[in-house]
């Protein structure tokens, strides 16, 4: 006797209607892809870290008093856990390109200090953007 699931006169009965779901197992249904998951809360988790880390830095550790002027607006993963996108708030009169050469002047110090506070073996590459604030 075949047995398709698709031409049974017992299933078509008890059925209202047919889906792609039906003979699917459940277990498959209800399981969560906890991988996907765990990655976005890793990488969530990260940049909480390092926004953190940035706003005592930028605030004290660093020595240009002018960096604790700069907000940490945004911090989003570019590639993983190599790379994030940093975008800072400057002040209304300050130079963005005069802003970025403070920041790349400063940048191994800043890192060293993003190392120090995050809990991950290999500290990201910093990308750093700025954008001028409202007031």
């Amino acid at each position: 006797m075949d047995s398709d699931p698709e031409k049974d006169p017992l299933i078509e009965g008890l059925a209202g209607s047919r889906s792609e779901e039906d003979g699917a197992d459940p277990r498959d249904f209800f399981r969560k892809s906890s991988r996907s998951n765990q990655v976005h809360r890793k990488q969530d988790q990260l940049c909480e870290q390092i926004r953190e880390a940035l706003y005592w830095i930028l605030g004290e550790e660093v020595g240009d008093d002018s960096l604790a002027l700069y907000q940490v607006i945004s911090i989003t993963p570019i590639s993983g856990d190599n790379r994030v996108q940093v975008i800072l708030g400057i002040p209304k009169d300050e130079k963005p390109e005069e802003a970025l050469a403070k920041l790349r002047t400063s940048y191994k110090t800043i890192r060293a200090k993003v190392a120090e506070s995050i809990n991950r073996r290999k500290v990201p590459d910093l990308n750093f953007d700025v954008i001028p604030l409202e007031s």
